[in-house]
């Protein structure tokens, strides 16, 4: 909540969990406001001037309003009562929360700004998610007594989760997460958390559930058995309990940012066991459902954070096409393919094969060359070119030496096509091209030449406009693009401790996009939380080409 009394009160990109209440003796002016809750209330009020305020792209409001003033005007709802000086009516089928502008002046409010694609700001914008957690390699096991009191063990066919408790243990038992808990979403999205537990024989007598940005066990733990305790280091996101439940589900607000967590599932048994006891979780699970995506400011900016790093310029990512100067096109070529381009047949792919001299050979098209072969050796000879055509090639080879020219494209004739080089081959210290070149690659001499023009990409690269959150299948970035559905995209880490808290980069292929090309759709829901502030974003590269020179991993 906040309140001022100030002459001018001018804010800008605010998100509202409880209540946002502004008196002013002067104008009132907010723009990038966010409701985060569904019980959220405004208030802005000026005694002698103007109130404006907008919301943040894609952050429509969802509740009532009442706008007065001299002259109002209201946007992106419709009033059910609309007056020169006042409006009143809902938003979104309405809810709990309340807007309400006072104005002795003019009063203009916008409850929702159009995101750059419609679909992404709808009700079922970003799709429903859930994550289990029924393996046995998913949690460590604690008992108030020890560790040793207790083992797990899942069973993959009925996706559960058992822990044997030995006879005789009795105290608190504690299943604690290995894997990182998803981030939630700050924007009032409810999650839902759900545990059931069924115990061979007698009753559970109580089980909770908690959430840790860090969880620390010491020694001080062993006398707390009935209190979430956790590190000097660590901070409790949510913790709740209910009494003797088999099955328990909690709902859980995102109220703020969480860059990640620990589950805690904290049982206690009715009455220490005389035998073994064995008690069998469903899979927990953390579910959130299908809503809208909440966009900030920055969807609207080009560039923000403390740093702005300079890109190519859009001149130099330009695609021309000119015939004039494409070399699969000019005259005099000899075609791969065909015999009396080597003098009556065409050569092994098991052989060295070496270009005539002072030739032009093209591959032409995919079946110009066997997809499924492996060539031992190419040697373009000095004075012999090696031309690919504009057509989808795939070649594999061990080696290619190149003492004349080895072209795909030029810079005026950019090729569409997708052509993919591959070499092959075991590690070796040997020298298998030439003499000081190595194995498996491609090897220029001094008179050699080569050339590869493909479609260009701009950018390459750019910055998130948006957080990323678990579930998300979409995202926004900062720069426009010229990127393609089918194309593979990576998404960097934001986690402080990409080496502790495991790899967060995630690789994507690209679904939809955008007509201006900053917002994409991808082919699976994230996993990891992927910042984008005011100070800093996460880099979205651009993995695929059109031309590609590659080692294979496995040798040959």
């Amino acid at each position: 909540s906040a309140a001022s009394t100030s002459t001018t009160v001018w804010l800008a990109a605010r998100g509202v969990q409880a209540s946002l209440e502004v008196c002013a003796s002067g104008a009132v002016a907010f723009s990038g406001l966010r409701q985060l809750a569904t019980n959220a209330m405004f208030r802005l009020e000026s005694k002698t001037s103007t109130v404006s305020s907008s919301f943040a792209s894609g952050s429509n409001f969802i509740g009532s309003f009442s706008v007065s003033g001299s002259e109002t005007t209201v946007v992106g709802c419709i009033p059910t009562t609309a007056t020169a000086t006042s409006k009143i009516g809902t938003c979104g089928g309405g809810s709990s929360s309340s807007f309400t502008v006072v104005a002795a002046s003019t009063a203009n409010v916008e409850f929702g700004q159009p995101c750059s694609n419609p679909a992404g700001c709808g009700s079922n914008g970003r799709p429903e998610w859930d994550r289990d957690y029924s393996s046995s390699a998913d949690w460590a096991a604690f008992n108030s007594r020890g560790s040793g009191d207790f083992t797990l063990s899942s069973n993959t066919a009925t996706n559960t989760l058992t822990v044997r408790v030995a006879s005789g243990v009795g105290g608190t038992f504690w299943l604690i997460s290995k894997k990182y808990a998803p981030t939630m979403r700050p924007d009032g999205t409810i999650y839902n958390l759900t545990v059931a537990a069924t115990p061979s024989t007698g009753s559970i007598g109580s089980i909770g559930v908690g959430i840790f940005e860090q969880f620390k066990w010491d020694d001080a733990s062993w006398g707390l058995p009935d209190d979430w305790h956790i590190g000097a280091n660590g901070s409790v996101i949510y913790t709740a309990a209910m009494g003797s439940p088999r099955t328990a589900s909690w709902s859980i607000p995102g109220s703020r940012p969480i860059g990640g967590g620990y589950i805690g599932v904290r049982f206690q048994l009715a009455a220490t066991p005389t035998g073994v006891w064995n008690v069998t979780f469903n899979p927990l699970k953390f579910f959130s459902p299908a809503g809208p995506y909440l966009l900030s400011e920055l969807v609207t900016q080009v560039s923000a954070g403390y740093v702005n790093i300079p890109k190519m310029p859009s001149a130099l990512d330009a695609n021309p096409r000119t015939t004039s100067d494409c070399p699969h096109l000019q005259s005099g070529l000899l075609e791969w393919s065909d015999p009396a381009t080597w003098g009556g047949s065409v050569p092994s792919p098991s052989s060295v094969v070496t270009l005539p001299a002072n030739s032009k050979v093209i591959i032409s098209s995919a079946s110009s060359v066997d997809p499924t072969a492996v060539y031992q050796k190419i040697v373009v000879p000095q004075g012999s070119e090696l031309i690919f055509g504009e057509a989808d090639i795939s070649l594999t080879a061990r080696g290619i030496e190149v003492n004349g020219a080895l072209r795909m494209g030029s810079p005026t004739c950019r090729l569409t096509s997708r052509i993919v080089v591959t070499f092959v081959g075991a590690k070796t210290n040997s020298d298998e091209i030439c003499t000081g070149c190595g194995a498996k690659g491609i090897a220029v001499g001094p008179s050699g030449l080569m050339e590869l023009h493909g479609h260009q990409y701009h950018f390459t690269w750019s910055r998130l406009s948006a957080t990323i959150y678990p579930g998300d299948d979409k995202l926004w970035m900062m720069d426009g693009t010229n990127w393609e559905v089918g194309q593979k995209i990576a998404v960097t880490t934001t986690l402080f401790k990409d080496y502790y808290e495991g790899p967060g980069d995630e690789v994507r292929t690209i679904v939809d996009i955008s007509a201006d090309g900053k917002v994409i759709t991808v082919d699976r829901q994230f996993e990891m939380t992927h910042y984008a502030g005011w100070e800093y974003q996460a880099e979205v590269v651009l993995l695929s080409r059109r031309l590609v020179i590659r080692g294979d991993d496995a040798p040959l």
